[in-house]
C-alpha cells in the first residue's frame, strides 16, 4: 500500500531530503514512486464473527478453529476469543437491540 500526500516522514524515515520532496512535489504527481511511498503494516484488529447464541457459537468454533490448532483463550462477557499463543478471531454476540 502507498500512502501520498504531505507527510512529515523525516522523524520515521531519518532522511529530511526524502521528507522535503514529500512536502514539495507538485499535486499534480500523481505515478507512483517507490522513494515516495510508505509501507503501512496491516490492520491490527483481529477479525470477529457475530452469532446469535453464544454458547452454540463457541461450541461450533471451538470444533471448527481447532481443526487449524486455534483454541479457545479469553471470555469477555458477549465476546469470546480464539488463537493459537495470541488472540487471532472473535466471536460476538449478536446485538438485538
Amino acid at each position: 500500500m502507498c500512502i501520498r500526500g504531505r507527510l512529515n516522514l523525516s522523524s520515521t524515515i531519518g532522511d529530511a531530503t526524502f521528507a522535503s520532496r514529500a512536502l514539495h512535489r507538485r499535486a499534480s504527481d500523481t505515478r507512483p514512486s517507490r522513494s515516495r511511498c510508505v509501507s503501512v503494516p496491516p490492520d491490527p484488529t483481529p477479525p470477529s464473527e457475530a452469532v446469535s447464541d453464544l454458547d452454540d457459537g463457541t461450541r461450533f468454533y471451538e470444533a471448527v478453529l481447532g481443526v487449524i490448532g486455534y483454541r479457545k483463550l479469553e471470555i469477555r462477557g458477549r465476546t469470546v476469543g480464539f488463537g493459537k499463543e495470541y488472540l487471532e478471531f472473535w466471536i460476538n454476540l449478536l446485538f438485538s437491540g
